[in-house]
């Protein structure tokens, strides 16, 4: 077996992996049913943090406030979180595009304990509200396009709780990205306990980049000190190229590593950024199996790819690089 083909096979093997891991974490068991959760039967199975995974009230094509709900209030449905506003639990089918209230109760909550909410991804803008108080405001949530800004970044925030139940409110608005809602899910624990699980899933985030980069530079070192080898398996460079795609396209996922690299970028230019790291991935396949066999992808295939992927990265590629060092950008972290 060649070279290429067993880094070939590494690269499928832990890309395998990353999907088992990502689906394993936001499709655990469902704790919130019809709008309810109890939080210390959930703890009886051991639980540091919580997902509050299950069926969320749903109000379509309203930003509701924790006031709205101090009279009555009559549920539009449920629906299912993590996942989509397309179809909820009775299959009743939304629009991509719109806004919409998401709202949950949790009882036998201890008064007194310091509690924190931890989002991950909420498209695209979102405000969340523990008991009345906005704790968390990524962009601006809007019921029209025109008063929306992005913001779908990674937040924990902290509270005191002061009664035995909390109330949790999301507001959601997605008008310029398909497929709007609480795409991963929501975290609620202890303050040290949501504190510890943000620090695992930096480093969970951090191994596969690592692991990414390291087979684009051993990759990259064979091709370098290999004497004619660039020549005999015209692939290999494009091997370490898309290696080092698939390490970026990771760092714009989970945590949001790539952040911390450019701590200006906006939610729209990471979005934007995350878009021009898959075309480079793309070309770095097509052209890799395009020197590997072309019975598998000719020539006039190959060109088409090329000129496609690269009138969708050129405008792309320019507004996320302007919007890294923009701090007053759309909406950054």
């Amino acid at each position: 077996m060649r070279l290429h083909q067993i880094w070939v096979l590494t690269i499928m093997l832990g890309i395998s992996i990353l999907i088992a891991i990502y689906y394993k974490m936001n499709h655990s068991d469902v704790f919130v049913v019809t709008g309810t959760v109890d939080a210390e039967e959930s703890r009886l199975n051991g639980r540091g943090v919580l997902p509050l995974n299950g069926e969320w009230e749903f109000y379509w094509g309203q930003l509701l406030e924790p006031a709205d709900f101090n009279s009555e209030v009559r549920v539009s449905s449920y629906m299912m979180v993590p996942g989509s506003w397309r179809k909820d639990i009775y299959g009743q089918k939304y629009p991509e595009y719109g806004c919409a209230t998401y709202r949950i109760i949790l009882t036998n909550v201890h008064s007194g304990v310091t509690y924190g909410i931890k989002k991950q991804s909420i498209r695209i803008a979102s405000n969340i509200y523990v008991n009345g108080k906005l704790l968390i405001q990524n962009g601006a949530v809007s019921d029209s396009i025109s008063g929306e800004n992005m913001g779908n970044m990674p937040e924990a925030a902290y509270f005191q709780a002061d009664t035995d139940k909390l109330e949790i409110i999301i507001q959601v608005s997605s008008h310029k990205i398909f497929g709007g809602g609480i795409a991963e899910a929501v975290y609620f624990g202890k303050q040290q306990e949501i504190t510890s699980f943000g620090a695992r899933n930096i480093v969970r985030d951090m191994l596969p980049i690592a692991f990414s980069f390291g087979v684009a530079a051993v990759y990259l070192i064979i091709v370098l000190v290999s004497p004619g080898y660039y020549k005999k398996e015209k692939a290999s460079v494009f091997f370490p190229m898309g290696a080092a795609s698939l390490a970026l396209i990771n760092g714009t996922l989970g945590e949001r590593i790539i952040k911390y690299i450019l701590p200006g970028i906006s939610a729209e230019g990471l979005l934007n950024l995350e878009s021009v790291l898959i075309c480079m991935g793309i070309l770095s396949i097509v052209m890799a199996v395009y020197h590997l066999d072309r019975k598998f992808i000719s020539t006039l295939c190959r060109n088409i790819v090329i000129l496609t992927q690269g009138l969708v990265c050129y405008p792309l590629c320019g507004f996320a690089c302007g919007n890294a060092g923009n701090p007053d950008g759309i909406h950054h972290y």
